[in-house]
């Protein structure tokens, strides 16, 4: 199903988990393990792993100089894994990430991070945009929202928004089957 496809981890940064500089991604706990079980497959299967990073102007939440500019390490790149930092909600928007799949000469991608409606989305439709092939980890990205329910919805509407734009969402564990 997924084919010769690069995993996005997409803005899991610590800064986004500790609420200490902003608002906690909703049960990112829980976020957290979904996309190291999702990281810990496709290493399994010795699959290309791309980490996109937000590196916002200094002094700004996500900027290099703040508290928990770092990939969180539960879900930390290792060994061959590649970086790529973003300014903008996109992966793909002013970054290097296009060429870098290409060099990987895969053929799709599977998102998955935070900031569902934002940078997940964005990213995965500007994969689309691209001609790559683009699962987003239905179950493997979450936001920031007043309550858990509120996240949910969020969650749900950008799952089912990108599937409208032709885009599979699908929970990760049948994203790894798919890709055995």
């Amino acid at each position: 199903m997924t084919g010769n496809a690069a995993l996005l981890v997409i803005d899991m940064q610590e800064v986004a988990f500790d609420g200490r500089v902003t608002p906690p991604i909703v049960d990112g706990d829980s976020l957290l393990r979904t996309v190291a079980r999702l990281i810990e497959g496709w290493r399994a299967v010795n699959r290309p792993i791309v980490y996109v990073q937000t590196s916002a102007a200094p002094g700004q939440p996500y900027a290099r100089d703040v508290h928990g500019w770092r990939i969180h390490p539960d879900v930390a790149p290792v060994g061959d894994d590649i970086v790529v930092t973003k300014r903008h909600s996109s992966g793909f928007d002013g970054t290097e990430l296009a060429g870098v799949l290409e060099r990987l000469g895969v053929t799709g991608v599977i998102t998955c991070g935070i900031w569902s409606q934002f940078c997940v989305a964005n990213s995965s439709r500007d994969a689309a945009g691209l001609g790559l092939n683009v699962w987003v980890a239905a179950d493997g990205h979450g936001t920031v929202a007043p309550t858990a329910a509120e996240a949910a919805r969020i969650v749900s509407g950008t799952n089912a928004q990108l599937e409208r734009a032709g885009i599979s969402a699908r929970p990760v564990e049948r994203l790894l089957s798919g890709a055995r």
